[in-house]
């Protein structure tokens, strides 16, 4: 219970302890994210429902540059097993491991028409990972767990995302992103994995409020 009140807390501060500012937009998300996963003795690449807020950054004021911050929320099960946590299926579940996907963007939007523009951007992401135990026999494994999670900065992820986004009643804008998560981790982590393990990438579909 305590890891839920903990990870609840990291995302109210994500809220409250933005500056005040007068937001420009509010932007809404949910969509889908596939996480690969290569091990042949857990599940298949998970498919997960999330949902999420983007905000726009007050540090940078531009026409067509913007920066841009956010997160995304999701949860699953994984198990830990020879020094590796894997997402497996509920019937081999250990942990129920919720998610938070925190990112900062810095790109471009150019107008294609008069009512629609595209994005393209590049930051980098946060994977925030709270593994909670679902037996008794499990706790001990929690901190191998999260030994897994945040050594070797597999917590950190480059990111890239293109947008496409048009206005559908005033005020509002419909926008949809294709985010892409690159695990650069694996070129020092020692595991020998594919490149598409812990590959992760999002479809997302976003209602976007102009606040002026």
């Amino acid at each position: 219970m305590k890891k839920i009140h903990i990870f609840i807390g990291l995302i109210i501060f994500l809220l409250t302890a933005l500056p005040a500012y007068t937001l420009d937009f509010l932007q809404f998300d949910g969509g889908l994210l596939f996480i690969g996963n290569t091990e042949v003795e857990s599940a298949p690449s998970p498919l997960l429902p999330t949902l999420g807020l983007t905000l726009p950054f007050p540090v940078l004021k531009h026409p067509f540059i913007n920066l841009e911050s956010g997160f995304l929320l999701f949860g699953t099960y994984y198990q830990f097993e020879d020094e590796r946590a894997t997402p497996v299926e509920l019937e081999h579940r250990d942990f129920m491991v919720l998610g938070a996907l925190v990112d900062t963007r810095i790109g471009i939007d150019l107008k294609i028409s008069k009512a629609f523009k595209m994005g393209f951007y590049a930051g980098l992401a946060l994977l925030i990972r709270a593994p909670i135990p679902l037996f008794e026999d499990i706790k001990s494994n929690l901190g191998p767990t999260l030994g897994y999670f945040y050594g070797k900065l597999r917590f950190l992820y480059p990111e890239t995302q293109i947008t496409a986004q048009m206005p559908i009643l005033e005020n509002f804008d419909i926008k949809i992103s294709l985010r892409a998560y690159y695990p650069l981790f694996h070129l020092w982590d020692g595991e020998g994995l594919p490149f598409m393990d812990q590959f992760m990438i999002g479809g997302l579909i976003g209602v976007v409020y102009h606040m002026h």
